[in-house]
């Protein structure tokens, strides 16, 4: 079960976990930010010329381990 009460009192704001979060939060928008949509335009036997997005660069498409 999850613990949804504690008796023990705080004596301290955790900085440091509030900190940690505040980063993520805004790595996480950086990273939505940097990525640049590039339409292109592909041809399908069944559906002729079909134009699809593609999102690329983005700070997760340069420094994370994509496999292939």
């Amino acid at each position: 079960m999850i613990p949804l009460r504690d008796n023990n009192p705080a004596r301290s704001v955790p900085v440091v976990t509030i900190l940690l979060i505040i980063t993520n939060v805004i790595v996480f928008i950086l990273d939505q930010v940097s990525r640049v949509s590039v339409a292109y335009t592909v041809f399908s036997p069944v559906y002729g010329s079909v134009q699809q997005m593609h999102y690329i660069g983005g700070l997760s498409n340069d420094y994370a381990m994509v496999p292939r």
